[in-house]
């Protein structure tokens, strides 16, 4: 059985979201949208909305465990590069998201 704070943790990770990785998790997931409809609406290929889903996908899986208190895994991004600067960011607006609830 999930929890409220899972619950509380996954809703504050999914609205963190980059906004065009939040449509596609909100469409595809919670709405049932068909991956093409989605791809027209965002002017994408479906190919391309199914990266996005997967880039979704692993930042909150990633923010779930950051929120558990799991050590995030290894990445290929190098310490200090933009996009391990962007994930921190990420990371850490979602714990302050929950605090704020």
């Amino acid at each position: 059985m999930v929890s409220c704070e899972e619950i509380a943790a996954l809703t504050a990770a999914i609205e963190e979201l980059p906004s065009r990785l939040r449509t596609v998790v909100e469409e595809v997931f919670l709405e049932g949208t068909p991956a093409a409809e989605v791809a027209d609406s965002m002017g994408v290929s479906p190919s391309r909305v199914s990266q996005l889903r997967s880039q979704a996908l692993e930042m909150l899986r990633q923010a779930m465990e950051h929120v558990a208190g799991e050590e995030p895994p290894l990445t290929l991004v190098p310490a200090g590069g933009v996009a391990e600067r962007r994930r921190a960011d990420y990371l850490d607006a979602v714990l302050d998201r929950l605090v704020r609830v």
